[in-house]
């Protein structure tokens, strides 16, 4: 081991953060405009991961509000940009894994495209990124999270109906 620090080197450590700024997450591409249809309030029947509801806004900022047993967290998403949301994790969050982190210090990014909305969420401080896929069925919103950790993946469906007063 060596005690001293590297010399500096000026020229390396430009070439370093120019190829920093240079990294970028893709968001998901919106291919298509299908969001008026499904706007709206879904709910879900008894499921292990304790989802209630999902209530689908795309008036004004696009957002996405969870409901876990009484509580809600409302995620705000970008069409092609990443927008950070400071989301709380909520009390009794799916607990598929004890390592389980919902929504805290994440960024969400959204896109549309013919078999329905694609919402990537970023855990910032984590190696976790899920991405939610929403699509509507003859019987209301199949929905299937799948949770991304290098090298392991999982997913899951949930399916919700549509509750026609969300107000």
């Amino acid at each position: 081991m060596q005690e001293e620090p590297f010399p500096s080197d000026p020229a390396q450590q430009r070439k370093l953060e120019k190829k920093l700024a240079g990294l970028r997450l893709p968001t998901p591409r919106n291919t298509s405009e299908e969001q008026p249809q499904y706007a709206g309030r879904y709910v879900f029947p008894e499921n292990p991961a304790g989802l209630r509801a999902v209530v689908l806004d795309f008036g004004g900022q696009p957002a996405v509000r969870f409901q876990f047993h009484r509580n809600w967290v409302e995620i705000p998403f970008g069409y092609g940009e990443w927008i950070e949301t400071g989301g709380l994790p909520a009390p009794n969050a799916p607990n598929f894994e004890d390592d389980w982190i919902f929504f805290r210090d994440a960024a969400a990014a959204g896109g549309w495209k013919k078999d329905g909305l694609h919402l990537d969420i970023v855990h910032t401080r984590t190696l976790f990124t899920d991405h939610y896929h929403f699509q509507l069925t003859e019987g209301g919103l199949k929905l299937t999270i799948q949770r991304s950790l290098i090298g392991k993946k999982g997913a899951f469906e949930l399916f919700g109906f549509r509750e026609e007063d969300h107000d």
